[in-house]
């Protein structure tokens, strides 16, 4: 039982021998338990070579990955130098569409098409709207985040974001008319498809 995998097995084994032979001699007795105590031993050694066998597959598994990865960090840092480009306001504009257009999220899309940019000063970018539910929108955490994201791929640095509302904007929805008409039937159109 001490060199058996499942000694409660070698156990019951023993003890279903004992009932079934109580005819047989001792020697053939002895004989079997020996032959039994073998096969358990012959299958300990072999779950312990398997084991062996799969970690030291892991381990070299687990190298080759590392290698590989090291040698992959190296071409980048090789091959690909990824330079910052200057934040200016005209930078900036320049780009707003495609910022606009890698924002994630649709809603926040939609809010930074009300917006202009105001100034671009020391690495941060000023953000003007003229509604206060748009500037409320993109400047709540998670969206903030995400506009800084969209600034980071496209000038490969961090650009803090502050939301402003222009002067003369409106705080509340106006009733300006057919402009709002139509961004609230692009804004719905864009949200659900």
């Amino acid at each position: 039982m001490r060199v058996s995998p499942v000694p409660s097995v070698a156990l019951e084994v023993a003890l279903v021998d004992l009932c079934a032979e109580e005819g047989e001699e001792p020697k053939k007795k002895k004989e079997k338990v020996e032959k039994k105590e073998k096969k358990a031993k012959e299958a300990k050694e072999s779950k312990e070579v398997k084991v062996s066998k799969e970690a030291k597959e892991a381990k070299v598994s687990k190298e080759a990955k590392e290698k590989k990865e090291a040698k992959d960090v190296e071409e980048v840092s090789e091959d690909a130098t990824v330079v910052a480009k200057d934040v200016t306001k005209d930078g900036v504009e320049s780009l707003w569409d495609d910022i606009v257009s890698s924002v994630s999220s649709a809603s926040v899309r939609m809010s930074l098409k009300d917006a202009s940019v105001e100034s671009v000063e020391d690495g941060k970018a000023t953000l003007s709207f003229s509604s206060g539910f748009h500037r409320d929108k993109v400047q709540e955490t998670k969206a903030r985040l995400s506009v800084e994201t969209a600034f980071k791929e496209h000038f490969h640095c961090l650009v803090p974001v502050e939301c402003v509302l222009r002067t003369g904007g409106d705080e509340a929805p106006s009733d300006s008319g057919q402009k709002d008409d139509v961004n609230m039937v692009e804004a719905v159109a864009e949200i659900f498809g």
